[in-house]
C-alpha cells in the first residue's frame, strides 16, 4: 500500500497559551526504561520527532523514574534543540514514603527537582500534579507551589490531572484571588470506552479556556485487539503489578468483540472527535516498536485515514514491518 498524500503533523494551540503541540503526543508510560530496551525507545522517539510530534510525556511513577532516565538519555543522544520540543513532566507517586505521595509543596518541589535530574535537564514545558483522593491537599498549596516553580523558571505552565471539574475550578478562582498563576491544562482519560470526559471537562474547559491532553487513547492497548484471545506475553496487562488493568481486560472482553476495532482506530477516532473540541485535545499514545506507532498518523485533518487512502476509519487494516523496523 503506497501513501497518496505526504503526511503532515497537525498542531493545535494549547488552551489560553501560545504554545502550539501536535495533534498526537508520545507517552512514556510502561514502556520506556520498562517493557522495551532503551535501544527501542530511542528508535520510537526518534521516529515521532521526525514525523512532527514535538510533545514528550513522563511521570515520576513510570517504572519509578526509570522512564524519565531513558527519555534522558535519548535526549542527550538526539541534542535536539531544546527550543524544538516540549517535556511533560506529571507529579503523582514518587515513592512509598507518605512524603513522596500527594500534592504537598514538599513533595512537587523535589518530584520536579528528581525528575529534573533524571531528564538531565534545565527545566520541564508544563508541570502536571495528579491529585489522588486518599492524599487530600489544600488546593491552595499546590496552586501557590505551582506559581513558585515557574515564577523559579523550572517549568513554564502547569496543569492538573484527574482532578474533578469542581477542584478545577476552586484552583482557578484561588489563582485569581491571591493572583497566582491558573492551570493552563488538563489531563484526562478519553477514548470509546471513557466518555465522561465529555460531561464533566468538556464543558468547564471551554469556560476556562483551558487546553486537554487525552491520556490513553488506546484504553491502554484495549482497543488494538490483542486481548481478545486472552493475554498475550510482553503486554501490559502480562506485567507484574498491573493487577488492576488485568481486571479491566477481562471486564471489558464483551465489548471488544462487539466493536471489533483495529488498533489504529482509536486514536483516529480520538483525534477526528476531539477535532471540535476548544483549543488543544492531545492525545497521548504509548507504543513498544516504531511498527506500532506508524498507524497512529492516520489522524491528518479532514478524513481521518488520508495519509494511508482509506476512506473510512473503522476499515479493517493490516500493517506489514518487520520487528526490529
Amino acid at each position: 500500500m503506497s501513501d497518496t498524500k505526504k503526511f503532515t503533523m497537525p498542531y493545535r494551540q494549547l488552551g489560553c497559551t501560545g504554545l502550539r503541540v501536535s495533534a498526537i503526543s508520545l507517552g512514556t508510560n510502561v514502556t520506556f526504561g520498562q517493557q522495551i530496551s532503551d535501544e527501542m525507545a530511542e528508535k520510537i522517539a526518534v521516529y515521532a520527532y521526525k514525523q512532527g510530534v514535538n510533545m514528550f510525556e513522563t511521570c515520576e511513577c513510570y517504572g519509578d523514574g526509570a522512564a524519565e532516565v531513558t527519555l534522558g538519555k535519548i535526549l542527550k543522544n538526539q541534542n535536539w534543540r531544546r527550543s524544538s520540543y516540549i517535556i511533560s513532566v506529571r507529579i503523582s507517586r514518587g515513592g512509598p514514603a507518605v512524603t513522596e505521595q500527594g500534592l504537598s509543596r514538599k513533595h512537587i518541589i523535589e518530584g520536579l527537582q528528581n525528575a529534573l535530574e533524571r531528564l538531565q535537564l534545565d527545566y520541564v514545558d508544563i508541570l502536571l500534579v495528579t491529585r489522588h483522593p486518599e492524599f487530600p491537599n489544600p488546593t491552595e498549596e499546590v496552586v501557590r507551589t505551582c506559581t513558585y516553580l515557574i515564577e523559579k523558571g523550572w517549568a513554564f505552565y502547569w496543569g492538573t490531572s484527574k482532578w474533578s471539574s469542581t477542584e478545577i475550578m476552586q484552583a482557578q478562582s484561588i489563582a485569581r484571588q491571591f493572583n497566582l498563576i491558573p492551570s493552563a491544562l488538563d489531563q484526562s482519560e478519553y477514548h470509546m470506552f471513557q466518555r465522561d470526559f465529555l460531561q464533566h471537562v468538556q464543558e468547564m474547559s471551554t469556560k476556562l479556556n483551558l487546553g486537554l491532553i487525552t491520556g490513553s487513547p488506546l484504553a491502554g492497548g484495549l482497543l488494538t485487539g490483542k486481548y481478545l484471545d486472552g493475554i498475550p506475553a510482553y503486554s501490559r496487562a502480562s506485567l507484574k503489578g498491573q493487577t488492576v488493568f488485568l481486571d479491566r481486560v477481562m471486564s471489558c472482553k464483551d465489548r471488544l468483540h462487539s466493536a471489533s476495532v483495529l488498533r489504529s482506530t482509536g486514536s483516529i477516532w480520538l483525534v477526528e472527535s476531539s477535532a471540535p473540541l476548544p483549543r488543544a485535545c492531545n492525545p497521548l499514545v504509548f507504543e513498544n516498536t516504531v511498527c506500532e506507532l506508524r498507524p497512529n498518523w492516520c489522524c491528518n485533518s479532514g478524513p481521518a485515514a488520508r495519509k494511508l487512502g482509506i476512506h473510512h476509519c473503522f476499515t479493517t487494516i493490516k500493517f506489514g514491518c518487520s520487528n526490529g523496523d
